[in-house]
């Protein structure tokens, strides 16, 4: 105390002084007053229980949730606008000008608010903006006693405020220069582009994204902010607050989004069901196979990559009201835990084809009419410089060959094992606030448009309760529809570095459209459009 009341006697040198007060900066570091008493210790072990439906309104829907698990002074907060305009046209159709508008935009705005809000990352505020398929999204995370405040402030800039040109400029030049130098990543990044637009072809090519990029202008940046978020008639708000915030505080934010975004005008869409957010992802048909072949751009690349990706083509299970596709999915994820190892041990220890071999498990999702439909698919990838990618991709299906014999003489107490392993590590909840939040508002951003009653918070357990109930019989009938029988379908991609270059014709570009996705057969493309 005594050199407080010195130091107020001291007169400062002229032109310098204090900073102004950083308003962000927690007031308390207490948990919220509602917390119960046995939930202020860390107990993180605890089962995760959802969000609840704690307003809503014509205009938008409050998902909130008191932490109960983690003991912690934070919370976390994700305000998703609902609109279609965001990537659609008028006539509902992707359209890639869109979504590279809001690309655009949102990253301008980040760009721009550094400075603005500086102190709030020095208070332990962060945010996020992002332009999707469905809308714009805009994550905020910090201490509870100030982040209501803090995503406020955020929301009314971004809502109230216009980008600058010149932030505008500099993000444009940054983004533009980033897709230019894509053929310089890692080859397996290109292979999985490349299957990728076999799946969304309306996407674009990178050059496409280039044009796109180099071709917008500001005032269009401008216009696309203002019709995501002025029209009233196509938009729908979804705002899930979860961490050390009661519900009052919850709801207190609620109509501070409602105010800053306007709660007039709504009515016809008011149910939330404005645009789902399900990547849009084309089903293959039975027993079509795509083989895509090209020589990397990177002259210096040594490295080729394969990527093989199977698709199924019943419905996968998603934890909804039905049980439908459980069976299924759940012996997937067993052969797929079982696949990684075996896999690696062969092509990569064994063959040393390469530092890359690995394997994974994939949903595929699309949507009609809001409508969510859900297929699993397995996928592959090797990069390699000590073979021919078309070497590489008979060596992969020798081994799943392989492995279907591994799956019939394996014994009974290793899989029982790799089933008690799967089950314990399914059954393990999650550890970060941020990561269980952040899986709450993807959920609800994926299947809310459909209702509210039929949101899968968590089909974890009935899962892995399913996953010890598999017979051997179960895993080969997967397996063999998946991967390895007549009726399989799939997508090979071989991306050739220097020391395999691609040796067929080069005749052109070959288009990547819906039509490639006709019945029957196997489809060879020697080249693929940039």
């Amino acid at each position: 105390e005594g050199l407080k009341e010195k130091l107020k006697t001291i007169d400062p040198p002229q032109g310098l002084m204090l900073p102004p007060p950083n308003t962000y900066i927690p007031s308390s570091l207490e948990l919220n007053r509602n917390v119960p008493p046995d939930c202020r210790v860390p107990q993180i072990s605890k089962p995760c229980s959802p969000p609840i439906l704690l307003s809503s309104a014509p205009w938008g829907r409050l998902f909130h949730k008191l932490d109960d698990r983690y003991a912690l002074p934070i919370s976390y907060a994700s305000l998703l606008i609902r609109s279609p305009k965001s990537c659609h046209s008028s006539n509902g159709e992707f359209s890639l000008k869109r979504e590279t508008l809001g690309q655009l935009y949102v990253s301008a705005f980040e760009h721009g608010m550094k400075s603005v809000f500086y102190e709030a990352g020095i208070a332990g505020m962060g945010y996020g903006v992002g332009s999707t398929r469905g809308g714009v999204s805009l994550k905020c995370h910090g201490y509870s006693d100030k982040l209501g405040e803090f995503c406020g402030d955020v929301l009314r800039r971004f809502a109230n405020d216009d980008i600058k040109e010149e932030w505008f400029k500099v993000v444009q030049e940054r983004k533009v220069r980033s897709l230019k130098s894509f053929y310089k990543e890692r080859p397996d990044y290109y292979a999985s582009f490349l299957e990728g637009l076999c799946l969304e072809p309306e996407k674009g090519s990178i050059d496409d994204m280039v044009e796109a990029m180099e071709g917008a202008k500001f005032e269009e940046v401008l216009q696309w902010k203002k019709e995501v978020l002025k029209d009233h008639k196509d938009r729908f708000i979804d705002l899930t607050y979860m961490g050390n915030v009661d519900s009052d505080e919850a709801k207190d934010l609620f109509d501070r989004v409602g105010h800053v975004l306007g709660t007039e005008g709504f009515g016809e869409n008011g149910d939330g069901q404005v645009s789902c957010m399900a990547k849009e992802t084309r089903l293959m048909d039975e027993g079509r196979e795509y083989r895509i072949h090209v020589q990397s751009k990177n002259e210096d690349e040594e490295n080729g990559a394969v990527t093989v990706l199977f698709q199924g083509k019943e419905q996968s299970f998603t934890g909804r009201n039905s049980n439908e596709g459980l069976r299924g999915t759940a012996s997937l994820k067993l052969v797929g835990h079982m696949l990684r190892e075996p896999l690696f041990n062969e092509l990569r220890t064994k063959q040393t084809l390469g530092y890359i071999v690995s394997s994974n498990l994939e949903s595929h999702f699309s949507a009609t009419n809001n409508k969510v439909s859900k297929v699993d698919a397995v996928g592959i990838t090797v990069v390699s410089k000590k073979a021919d990618p078309s070497d590489i991709v008979d060596r992969i299906d020798k081994f799943l060959l392989d492995f279907t014999g591994i799956l019939k003489s394996m014994p009974e107490s290793e899989i029982e094992n790799h089933k008690s392993s799967l089950y314990k590590k399914m059954l393990d909840p999650w550890k970060k606030l941020h990561h269980e939040a952040s899986d709450a508002a993807g959920r609800i951003r994926r299947y809310a448009p459909e209702g509210l009653g039929d949101i899968p918070w968590d089909p974890a357990p009935t899962l892995a309760e399913e996953i010890t109930k598999l017979t051997r019989e179960d895993m080969l009938r997967s397996w063999e529809t998946l991967v390895v029988g007549r009726e399989r379908s799939r997508i090979v991609t071989c991306v050739h570095g220097k020391l395999f270059p691609y040796k067929g014709n080069i005749h052109g570009k070959v288009g990547l459209s819906a039509s490639m996705f006709g019945a029957g057969g196997k489809k060879v493309l020697t080249s693929v459009g940039d």
